[in-house]
């Protein structure tokens, strides 16, 4: 293996942990502990790289609203579920169709699952002529941000250019965007309060993890705005040890691991709320490993989720290549 850890190494940083066993030393500086934060209000998404330990981009959650992405001749709508967002269809209404919030009271809604738009089955893709509104859902104050409605016109091939017609639900203004998806699946970023494409995710293979609020589905049917790590790129695989094997997992063969694309596979259930004390505890015997495409193999351990003033928000983990 390309990398190594000690047990002095993990003393230093994690306390003692009994199962863990001495190995040859790490090469200094291989162990990395990082505390990017997405705000104690958890506004903020931010993107993190694992290969050189630093945020690459980031962006206020109400900078965009849903994105579209390629894949199998269809476009996958995924949105933006910091928000607590939803949508609903309506086939063979046009454009401006009248529609009011007491007409939406009936619909079924849809948001984007914790697993991943492109993981559900089927996944929810655009259907040509027809008639989306969009649940905008919360600002970071939580108060409501109202509809949006955008149309989709006869497509016949999800990868050639087409556009779509956006606006608010009560149809005082509208625009034109014009849509050129990726193949190679990345996802393009829309406003539906602007009324414009946002450049949002930065490219493929530059993160990993994805450290935001977003909607969990708890008990099979209970939508909850949770804080977490989510790892949305088609490029990267997790496996979640609930051991702590840290030294274990650092030299062993990997390629018996049942890794799985799942965006939350790493999640938000790493901590629990302890309702007595008012406070957050971290689960420090998780483990997760992390695979990407290119080959490269990483293991990740949260450590904490409060900053120095004792602010929620923060994301405090150690992390290392092997």
């Amino acid at each position: 293996m390309k990398r190594y850890v000690t047990i002095i190494a993990s003393l230093v940083f994690c306390g003692c942990i009994e199962k863990e066993l001495p190995i040859t030393p790490l090469p200094p500086g291989d162990l990395e502990i990082n505390s990017p934060s997405i705000g104690s209000d958890y506004s903020t998404q931010v993107y993190y790289s694992l290969s050189s330990n630093e945020i690459v981009a980031s962006n206020q959650k109400t900078d965009w609203c849903f994105a579209l992405q390629f894949k199998n001749n269809s476009a996958i709508l995924s949105l933006n579920s910091s928000r607590y967002m939803k949508t609903s269809l309506l086939m063979g209404l046009n454009y401006s169709a009248f529609v009011d919030e007491t007409t939406l009271e009936a619909q079924q809604w849809n948001i984007t699952p914790p697993q991943g738009a492109d993981q559900e089955d089927p996944p929810l893709t655009l259907q040509a002529n027809g008639l989306y509104i969009l649940d905008l859902g919360r600002n970071e104050a939580g108060e409501s941000l109202g509809y949006a409605r955008f149309y989709v016109p006869e497509v016949s091939d999800w990868e050639a250019p087409f556009e779509i017609q956006i606006g608010p639900l009560n149809l005082s203004e509208s625009e034109f965007i014009n849509i050129d998806l990726d193949p190679s699946g990345s996802r393009l970023h829309f406003s539906a309060l602007t009324l414009e494409q946002k450049q949002i995710e930065p490219d493929q293979g530059t993160w990993e993890l994805w450290l935001t609020q977003y909607t969990e589905i708890l008990d099979e049917e209970t939508q909850y705005l949770v804080s977490g790590i989510l790892t949305p790129s088609p490029q990267v695989q997790v496996y979640q040890s609930t051991y702590d094997l840290w030294d274990s997992l650092l030299i062993s063969d990997w390629s018996n691991i049942s890794f799985n694309s799942d965006w939350n596979e790493i999640g938000y259930d790493w901590k629990y709320y302890n309702l007595n004390e008012g406070s957050y505890t971290i689960d420090q015997d998780i483990i997760y490993c992390i695979k990407t495409q290119e080959g490269r193999e990483y293991l990740l351990r949260i450590l904490d989720f409060y900053d120095q003033n004792g602010q929620t928000g923060s994301f405090t983990f150690e992390s290392i290549e092997r």
